[in-house]
């Protein structure tokens, strides 16, 4: 139960890594698979990333120095150029001159695409001419070749693809001239230079516009082949749920403020070892039934000394994009975000207890959006919680190490110590001076459920006890329990606080503990859920505090003012402004 809690805190920040490693660019359209046909996915995406209007605003800057860059150092092949007399080859290009475009803007287009404008430019081009015209006289032509464009404005529209590898790719759907005047002369070509301007003129213009237009359509494939797939195919198609743990305990580490917090995270994520001592003190003049004494070290317990983290390396969340698509103001991707095993061979089967959604998770329409906004499927936590169930996540021992739980683990005490003997007698008279061990599973996969405090879980399990010294099963009770993790984030503060209740826990009717009725382990039952909620709370005590991760996004992605909210309808929202050109540039966001 305590790795709920830890769970609650691991998939906000999980799924803030998650969406912003996915940073890329109302009809639902499916996305395209590199073969240009349609792909239909059965399944909907867990995960919504929306783009906004301010943030396409503030990216133009970045497209309009990588396209004017790569036009600069384009290189043009040669051209054959025929005309009634015979065929020149136009080679040795040069871009002489290009000035920067008065209007640059980047927008979405209805209904999955993205729509580049480059208004008001100009572009200078000299060549090399060389060829045979058969006028009265087989004539050889050299000269060089000048074209000048002058006020071009020129559309592209993109879309988001992905390859059969489920890479995703920009792909320049459609490019050309649209308007503009692009005009060519030929000089020092002797006397056939006012021949051939004069007699050729449209032929040579023409030829002008096609090597403009190419010019700038292949040099704009090579800009997003060069400058954006290649870091789009850097994206993870998966993130290891083990690795973005050990990556999230190294970015609270680095960020620390010098202020003493409960340690979330496995100490390195290594196992710990403790010292078992316990000392025997039996006394001459009092029954040896009642005198066993334990000296425990004290020693902080936290989450490694319950859960296996380890088990986390065999889950992965997956990453694929599902659909894309585009209104006048935003661009939305779809991402899968479902969670599974690496692998399944000793994976529990079991039909989900949770129905996925029959429609995408909307974005609230009474928000104020931001740069980048994301939205998250309630489904997602279920999801991930049923494979945890599968790869026998929630498997707990509780034994005489964990001091709070001893009054439950010992047999038989003294008169003025409490332990399980006091509410079921049965215990101490069939097993005196003993300790025992409880192991607890779930036998379902546990479900949950968010709103904008509290998130509520249902489990359904079995707690095996056994005795410590021969490991001889005495009973065992199975149980059905609501737990209600209380969310509260802190005005004018980086913190949230966590609490943990368990309003509701119901013993079945198949118990089988000393021959007893679940009516006669209510005191049982009473006393380990105080046990529980004392020690979780304790651990929660302190609180959480995101100022390592608001401030790792904002060093090194350019990532400010995140904000998180729990939806009422089980969803949870993060948005956030982002500075395009760090994010862009930034050397960790691609590695």
């Amino acid at each position: 139960m305590i790795y709920y809690k830890f769970l609650i805190y691991y998939n906000v920040i999980l799924f803030i890594i998650i969406t912003l490693a996915y940073k890329s660019f109302q009809q639902n359209s499916p996305i395209h698979e590199n073969n240009g046909t349609f792909k239909f996915f059965h399944k909907n995406a867990n995960i919504r990333v929306r783009i906004n209007d301010l943030l396409f605003q503030r990216s133009h800057q970045i497209l309009q120095n990588l396209f004017v860059w790569q036009v600069q150092n384009a290189v043009i092949e040669n051209q054959l150029q025929c005309f009634p007399e015979g065929c020149v080859t136009i080679y040795d290009f040069r871009i002489t001159g290009v000035t920067l475009p008065k209007t640059f803007t980047l927008n979405p287009l209805p209904p999955n695409l993205l729509h580049l404008q480059m208004e008001m430019f100009d572009m200078d081009i000299q060549a090399k001419v060389n060829g045979n015209l058969q006028m009265l006289l087989g004539l050889p032509l050299t000269g060089n070749l000048i074209v000048t464009a002058r006020s071009l404005f020129m559309p592209i529209t993109l879309e988001l693809q992905k390859t059969v590898n489920k890479v995703p790719i920009a792909h320049v759907t459609s490019c050309g001239l649209a308007s503009g005047s692009v005009s060519a002369i030929l000089q020092d070509a002797g006397v056939l230079t006012d021949i051939i301007n004069i007699r050729y003129a449209n032929e040579l213009n023409m030829k002008a516009r096609e090597v403009v237009e190419s010019t700038l359509c292949d040099n704009m494939n090579r800009m997003v082949s060069s400058q954006i797939n290649s870091k789009l195919k850097k994206f993870p198609r998966f993130l290891n749920v083990y690795e973005v743990m050990k990556y999230l305990d190294q970015v609270q580490k680095r960020y620390s403020r010098h202020i003493t917090h409960q340690n979330w995270f496995p100490q390195r994520f290594y196992s710990q070892r403790y010292p078992r001592q316990v000392e025997m003190e039996i006394s001459k003049t009092e029954p040896a039934i009642g005198s066993v004494k334990i000296v425990t070290p004290h020693i902080e317990r936290n989450l490694s000394d319950i859960f296996d983290f380890k088990k986390l390396k065999n889950i992965n969340i997956y990453l694929d994009i599902i659909d894309t698509s585009s209104s006048k103001t935003d661009y939305i991707i779809g991402i899968d975000g479902s969670a599974d095993l690496i692998d399944k061979s000793n994976a529990k089967t079991y039909t989900n207890t949770f129905r996925h959604r029959n429609s995408l998770p909307n974005f609230p329409k009474n928000i104020k959006p931001k740069m980048l906004d994301v939205i998250i499927d309630g489904s997602i936590l279920n999801n991930l919680l049923h494979q945890l169930w599968r790869n026998n996540a929630f498997n707990v021992k509780i034994d005489k190490k964990f001091p709070e739980f001893q009054h439950i683990l010992k047999t038989t005490c003294t008169l003025d110590e409490v332990c399980i003997s006091d509410s079921i007698p049965e215990v101490g008279e069939n097993y005196p001076d003993q300790f025992l061990i409880i192991k607890t599973f779930l036998t379902s996969p546990p479900t949950a459920k968010a709103n904008h405090d509290s998130i509520i879980m249902n489990i359904e399990g079995l707690s095996i006890f056994e005795l410590e010294e021969n490991g001889k099963k005495i009973g065992q009770i199975p149980f059905t329990a609501k737990i209600i993790i209380n969310v509260k984030f802190i005005e004018s503060s980086s913190k949230i606080k966590l609490s943990l209740e368990v309003p509701e826990i119901e013993i079945h009717n198949t118990v089988d503990f000393f021959g007893l009725e679940p009516e006669y382990l209510t005191s049982l039952k009473t006393g380990a859920v105080n046990v529980i909620q004392k020690f979780v709370n304790s651990k929660l005590s302190n609180g959480i505090d995101f100022q390592p991760f608001t401030s790792h996004l904002a060093d090194m992605f350019g990532v400010y003012y995140p904000t998180i909210t729990f939806l009422d309808s089980g969803e949870l929202l993060f948005q956030s402004d982002l500075d395009v050109h760090r994010l862009y540039y930034s050397p960790h966001f691609y590695q």
